[in-house]
């Protein structure tokens, strides 16, 4: 229904920043998801440097705040849908897979800026936690 929704939206001209969505929780299988890399496999182990806080180990196939959150790391975040921007990590190196559609402002993806629980690792990474 969503789905249908966003495409009647954008049928009739209304902007993608005004588009809101309802996602309760993370993919089940972001492999399967358009934009996914059709050759990389969703349980690779990648590292992610948390600067200042040391490596954390993460799978591609998981959002970078559930490894960071497994890590002990406490990132602030409340929807866990991308809608919020609470969970922000700016990344300074390494490749991401963001979901389409996550609401992510021009300004934050200018800076380098992710929601960290529609984000995934696709190689190692560098990252900061914070503004």
């Amino acid at each position: 229904m969503g789905e249908h929704c966003e495409r009647e939206l954008e049928r009739l001209g209304a902007p993608a920043h005004r588009i809101r969505r309802e996602i309760f929780g993370s993919a089940v299988d972001v492999a399967r998801l358009p934009g996914w890399p059709a050759a990389l496999p969703a349980d690779r182990e990648v590292e992610i440097e948390v600067v200042g806080h040391g490596t954390v180990a993460a799978r591609t196939g998981e959002p970078l705040l559930v490894s960071l959150e497994r890590a002990g790391l406490v990132v602030p975040s409340i929807c866990r849908t991308g809608a919020c921007a609470e969970c922000r990590v700016r990344v300074e190196a390494g490749p991401v897979h963001v979901l389409a559609g996550r609401g992510l402002r021009e300004a934050d993806q200018a800076m380098g800026y992710v929601h960290s629980c529609t984000s995934y690792p696709l190689g190692d990474l560098r990252i900061r936690l914070g503004r």
